[in-house]
């Protein structure tokens, strides 16, 4: 729901691109994916997520 209300144009073109993929990728997968079209600068930023370890919840 957030990603509709802070990116609708980014939603709207994940739409698209779900509904013309013929393997039919999830709805996440095809906002990511448009995200980058749209934004690519954010690319750093993706890769950096997926390379880090993920983070423990410990606040002790």
């Amino acid at each position: 729901m957030w990603r509709w209300a802070l990116a609708p144009v980014t939603s709207l073109l994940a739409l698209r691109i779900r509904a013309e993929e013929p393997t039919r990728m999830s709805f996440d997968e095809a906002w990511q994916y448009a995200r980058l079209m749209l934004h690519p600068d954010e690319m750093v930023y993706r890769r950096r997520r997926l390379r880090c370890p993920p983070r423990s919840d410990n606040s002790d």
